[in-house]
């Protein structure tokens, strides 16, 4: 599917459909445990959303991007980086769906966030070692 979606629209073109393959070929990689291999896809898809919608204007493939890659990095140890990105694409989330809204996109992304646990636990589980 991703191929014949490349040779539709143009190899190395941005397209939507494109970015989205991607990031679903990037989760089930990930699901499935090979991770050196969602780790190729998923930060494609993000490169490729941020071409197609702009570096900073929210976006929920942009969003789920970002979460997906969280999820990622503390699956391969960097709580820290996961962190971060779950906490970007909670934000986006937020200002694309609305600070009230109960999606679970918002849900999922601030359950994440605080499996991952506050910023400094980090330093200290480092410091107990």
């Amino acid at each position: 599917s991703l191929e014949m979606k490349r040779k539709v629209f143009g190899k190395g073109t941005p397209h939507s459909d494109v970015a989205a393959s991607l990031g679903l070929l990037g989760r089930v990689l990930h699901e499935q445990g090979d991770l050196d291999a969602a780790d190729k896809y998923l930060p494609e898809a993000l490169a490729m959303w941020r071409k197609l919608i702009g570096e900073e204007r929210p976006h929920p493939g942009i969003a789920r991007a970002l979460y997906y890659i969280g999820c990622l990095r503390r699956d391969q140890g960097d709580r820290r980086k996961a962190r971060e990105l779950v906490t970007a694409s909670l934000e986006m989330f937020r200002a694309v769906l609305g600070e009230d809204s109960t999606h679970y996109y918002i849900r999922d992304a601030a359950e994440e966030l605080e499996s991952l646990g506050p910023a400094n636990r980090d330093d200290e589980m480092r410091a107990a070692v």
